[in-house]
């Protein structure tokens, strides 16, 4: 560099020496809380943090400046905060850091960054979070998956959880060493929970997940800072899971701490532990359920059967009864019928008896009064018809004959022999047509037996 130049100069080094001075001497030894938004960020393997702070407004940027967290600073933080710096550092957010100013002639002006507010940090986060809930409710993303169905007894589980968890170890522990002897079928689909790029790799899990092999999906997390919990609030991620056609189970959470996973969730449990737990119980309840359904259903049964059999016997001992009664009551009819039909036959054979008496009787006088009306005649006539007498006699001999084989022909039970019959209607002979009609009962003599008919239709004879 020329030293002789006329004109009153200092060199660059000695200028930004005297700035670096400045600095060292006001500004450097004081630190102040910066808002700003993480750029650039750049995680190197020595454990430095170098990325740079911007500020922007209205879309333009006012402002920017390199920062770096060294490596003892960063651990620091974690120790004091349970803050993962290097995950917590992406690109976009904004964060509230202690920053000291130094300038260097050669590097110029930075921030060095000894602590981060987490505070701040969880309110950025919490914001997110507030807005992608409102955006899935807009979008009517938010209750799709609660309104799917889950089976009573969740079986076949598709698992995203971080391989080698001790979250995934709890969740697995209570499955298959339940006290009730449940066996689950289970596939573990690896993918990072935390950190970046966990979002990504949460989705490219999901959509290797057949839904129709899985009855749900279990989404876990094992621990960690609160922080880590903000990818379960990344858009992308809840707007995709959201539209599952299976119901998500998940246990991501701390015990005060919610993400939009758990509001648009199936089912929202703070633990994997929690998770298993919850699976089991829900197939010890549904073995319960089926069990009081059967012991019910076993009680009713047995409760109709003896119904049954004391409906049965008694229906069987009032059958037996009635048909005791019954038959009872048939022999005492048949009894008096047998008695009034006796009681009628002799009735009848006696009045018959007694109106054959009565015809032979008469037919007998008759007999005689002819007979003595002859012999009057003969005595009168003997005189002038002696030459008569003989043929008179022989007549009269054969007029009696006659006479009394017509007596015997009109015998009424000789008539009944020869096929002949007699109608009785209340103990009275039949003689005229128009003494019957339809529907009264007459009796019916024959030489061997009575009978006894119902008159259906009563039609008189032409001429």
């Amino acid at each position: 560099m020329r030293e002789d130049y006329p004109k009153r100069s200092v060199s660059l080094s000695r200028l930004l020496g005297r700035i670096s001075e400045l600095f060292e001497e006001q500004i450097t030894p004081h630190e102040v809380w910066v808002r700003a938004e993480v750029s650039s960020f750049k995680n190197h393997g020595s454990g430095h943090l170098y990325f740079d702070l911007v500020e922007e407004r209205n879309g333009s940027q006012i402002a920017r400046c390199r920062a770096v967290i060294w490596r003892g600073n960063a651990e620091a933080i974690f120790l004091r905060s349970k803050i993962n710096v290097a995950e917590h550092l992406e690109n976009g957010r904004e964060i509230l850091c202690l920053a000291r100013a130094v300038y260097h002639p050669v590097f110029g002006l930075s921030l060095q960054i000894s602590d981060v507010d987490p505070d701040f940090a969880l309110g950025e986060v919490e914001k997110r979070r507030r807005e992608c809930i409102a955006r899935l409710h807009k979008e009517r993303l938010l209750h799709l998956n609660k309104q799917l169905h889950l089976p009573p007894v969740i079986q076949r589980l598709a698992i995203i959880a971080a391989e080698g968890s001790a979250g995934f170890a709890d969740l697995i522990e209570q499955l298959s060493r339940n006290n009730y002897g449940y066996h689950f079928k289970w596939t573990h689909f690896k993918a990072s929970v935390q950190g970046k790029g966990a979002a990504n790799t949460i989705l490219s899990a999901f959509q290797s997940i057949d839904p129709s092999e899985y009855d749900a999906i279990i989404l876990i997390r094992g621990g960690g800072a609160t922080l880590d919990l903000d990818v379960f609030n990344h858009y992308k991620l809840n707007a995709t899971l959201a539209q599952s056609k299976l119901p998500f189970i998940v246990g991501i959470g701390h015990e005060t701490d919610r993400t939009v996973v758990d509001e648009w969730a199936c089912i929202s449990l703070k633990t994997p532990s929690a998770v298993g737990a919850w699976i089991v119980e829900r197939a010890r309840e549904f073995e319960i359920e089926v069990s009081t359904r059967y012991q019910s259903i076993m009680e009713y049964y047995r409760a109709f059967v003896e119904r049954s059999k004391s409906l049965l016997n008694d229906r069987s001992q009032n059958i037996v009864r009635i048909s005791r009664e019954v038959q009872s009551a048939q022999r005492i009819v048949l009894s008096e019928v047998s008695q009034q039909i006796g009681h009628q036959a002799e009735r009848r054979l006696k009045r018959e008896s007694e109106s054959q008496r009565y015809r032979a009787d008469h037919l007998g006088h008759e007999a005689k009064r002819i007979a003595e009306n002859g012999k009057h005649a003969l005595k009168l006539s003997v005189g002038n018809m002696d030459r008569f007498a003989k043929e008179i006699l022989v007549r009269s001999t054969h007029n009696l004959n006659m006479t009394k084989e017509l007596v015997e022909v009109y015998q009424p039970s000789n008539t009944l022999k020869r096929g002949y019959t007699l109608l009785r209607k209340e103990d009275q002979i039949v003689m005229k047509p128009e003494q019957l009609k339809a529907g009264e009962f007459i009796q019916i003599e024959t030489a061997s037996a009575w009978l006894e008919s119902e008159i259906k239709k009563v039609t008189a004879k032409n001429g």
